[in-house]
């Protein structure tokens, strides 16, 4: 099945927000949904480590380039 969830809209809408509006959003999402506010932190961390080791050298590119 083809994931047709618009990312670079997602995207565009994070990228354009506000400090004060991303806070807004966190509080929302861990007061609302929880589970997805810490699924998306243990991912954004995951990534976030991953990115770093790259660009130290540590490991090689990215598995999807």
């Amino acid at each position: 099945m083809k994931d047709i969830f618009d990312y670079k809209n997602v995207k565009d809408i994070l990228i354009g927000m506000s400090g004060k509006q991303l806070e807004t959003l966190a509080e929302m999402l861990v007061e609302k949904h929880e589970e997805t506010a810490h699924h998306i932190t243990s991912m954004l961390d995951a990534y976030l480590q991953d990115k770093v080791k790259r660009v130290n050298g540590e490991w090689g590119p990215f598995p999807f380039d």
